[in-house]
This record gives C-alpha cells, sequence and structure tokens, in this order.
C-alpha cells in the first residue's frame, strides 16, 4: 500500500505547485517544492535528483570497471529508419564509442534490423540472440564482451504482453555476476495514441488509457514477483537492467530491489533522468539494479543527446568493493 501511495501524494505535490505558480503564490509554491523534494527523495517517483553528481565519460574511469548499457531501440531503431538512411550505421557508431562491456538493446531482433543486430555482434562474442529468437520473445538482446553461461527465461503468468525476462551468469575478469535482462509490459500508451484520429482530442482516449494502465500495472506485477522470487534463489552479485515500463518508486520496481539491489541511477545520478521522451511525457522507465553490498557505482549517465529512440541509453559504471 505505502508502495503505492508516496507516488501519488508526490504527483499531488506537483500539481499544488504548479496551481500556486500560476497564480503567482511564490512563497507558498516554494515551502510546497520543499516538501516536494523531500518527499521525492523518499518515494524515488519523479526522476528529478538535485543531490548526487555520477558522470561517466566514453573511456571507463578504470581499466577494472564494468560498464553496463540499458537502451530500448524502438523496434530495432525504426524510428529513425523513417528519418534518415544512415541511421543504423550511426546508432552502431555511437554504441561503439562507449565502449561498454555489457549491453542491453530492447526490441531488437533479427526480424527488426538484422543489420544492425550483425553490427554489433562484431564487437561482441558472445550474445542470447539464437537463444531469445527460439522463445519467441526477442525483446532483450544481450550482447557481452564475456562469457555467458546458464541461460534461462523467468516465466509468468502472462498471456498478452510479450515482454521477456532473462536470467544468466557472465563470467567477468573478476568473477561471476548474476544478470537479468528485462523488457516488463507496457500500459500501451503509444500504440493508443498511434491508432487514434489526428484530429482527436487527448481526453477521447481515456477509457482505453485507465484500462491499459490496469492491466499493464497487473502483469509488470506478476513479472516483479517472479523475478524477485527467482533472484532470491541466487548467490553472489546481481545486476538487474533494461526497460521496466514503471517508474522509480512503483510497485514492480521496488519489489524486483527488495532489500539488497540499489538504483543506480537514483544514487549516483544528477537532474531530471528521464529515460522516455514521446507524447510530451518524460519519465524514467530504463533502470539499473546493483548489489549495493557488492559493487561500488563509479558512475552513471542517461545518454540524452542520442536521437535513435523514443528512449535514451542509461550507463553505468561498476567496480567490486
Amino acid at each position: 500500500m505505502e508502495i503505492l501511495f508516496y507516488p501519488i501524494i508526490v504527483a499531488l505535490l506537483l500539481i499544488v505547485i504548479v496551481v500556486l505558480l500560476i497564480f503567482k503564490k511564490l512563497k507558498i509554491a516554494g515551502i510546497f517544492f520543499v516538501v516536494f523534494i523531500i518527499a521525492n527523495l523518499y518515494s524515488q517517483s519523479i526522476a528529478f535528483h538535485p543531490l548526487t553528481s555520477g558522470n561517466v565519460d566514453n573511456e571507463p574511469a578504470d581499466s577494472n570497471s564494468l560498464r553496463i548499457m540499458t537502451y530500448n531501440s524502438w523496434i530495432g531503431g525504426t524510428y529513425l529508419g523513417k528519418h534518415r538512411e544512415d541511421s543504423g550505421e550511426e546508432l552502431v557508431h555511437s554504441l561503439d564509442s562507449m565502449n561498454v562491456d555489457i549491453l542491453l538493446m530492447c526490441e531488437l531482433s533479427k526480424n527488426d534490423n538484422p543489420l544492425i543486430l550483425d553490427s554489433i555482434s562484431k564487437n561482441y562474442p558472445y550474445n542470447i540472440i539464437e537463444f531469445s529468437d527460439s522463445f519467441k520473445r526477442n525483446e532483450c538482446q544481450v550482447f557481452s564482451k564475456y562469457p555467458i553461461k546458464n541461460l534461462r527465461t523467468v516465466n509468468y503468468n502472462d498471456t498478452i504482453s510479450n515482454g521477456a525476462i532473462w536470467l544468466m551468469e557472465v563470467e567477468t575478469d573478476s568473477g561471476k555476476i548474476n544478470l537479468a535482462a528485462v523488457h516488463l509490459a507496457s500500459n500501451r500508451y503509444g500504440s493508443i495514441r498511434d491508432t487514434m484520429n489526428a484530429s482527436s482530442t487527448w481526453l477521447s482516449g481515456y477509457k482505453s488509457y485507465i484500462r491499459y494502465t490496469k492491466e499493464g500495472y497487473a502483469i509488470r506485477a506478476a513479472q516483479a514477483i517472479a523475478l524477485r522470487d527467482s533472484l532470491d534463489c541466487l548467490e553472489g552479485p546481481i545486476i538487474v537492467m533494461g526497460d521496466f515500463n514503471d517508474i522509480g518508486g512503483s510497485y514492480a520496481v521496488k519489489k524486483i530491489m527488495g532489500n539488497d539491489l540499489g538504483d543506480a541511477w537514483w544514487n549516483g545520478g544528477f537532474g531530471y533522468g528521464f529515460t522516455y521522451d514521446m507524447y510530451h511525457l518524460l519519465l524514467r522507465l530504463d533502470h539499473i539494479l546493483y548489489s549495493e553490498r557488492i559493487f561500488d557505482l563509479e558512475g552513471v549517465k542517461v545518454l540524452d543527446d542520442w536521437k535513435y529512440s523514443d528512449h535514451y541509453p542509461l550507463v553505468a559504471d561498476f567496480s567490486y568493493k
């Protein structure tokens, strides 16, 4: 109940602040803003964080660092493909420039964009392409510079979405990491908007918004419970990354975090760390969670200058304590 309560309170505080600013009640708005900051620091609902200053350069800070990136490429770069013929080549070049050790690409398969898939694979000797395709749930593709072992899927009760949750072990130079790559169910907001007439008002789709938001929440809850149950059976360090299709402080994110995982961006990010930018929505839907007792977070950043998708990449550097 608490997980649902605090995001609602934070959202209401934000609405009150906007109304007060409209009526030029600046002092009262300032008081409510302070309350909003404190409440949001606790709930982690709104992707605004003024107290940390983590950053990521193109080159990892330390040769022993482990660089992780998660990126939803929007159906294999379809967004860019509609606009520029060189989009795939540019995307691959940008990925290469970041020197990532373990890369998760959501919404990328052989059917979406085989050229991008093949180009990325050339730089990573290990991937899960054949495995993900065999399950016909190819929403997640993991590319790694280190061997991938014990690859399996996490099953959950879902007959609607085509999400994916993969568990695997990655044998790095510093030891084994339990890695979970996820693309959780969405609220299908974009799909609803795409089917609406250009002349339709936003409010005309409210029934569909409510229906699919409830449906998406229920599926993500089931996915989160199944994944957390699997994580509780593991030994050793854990990293969970992907497109959660849910904000920080939500039930799904908090459930997966449990008592042992930290939120990389929340612990080290700065400013307004949204990773989704479409339909006037600026939301932090992509997350990297990690074992705080085992890893030091050296830096984290949302690459908001990448204009290849409706999402932005999230990249983080870790080292062992």
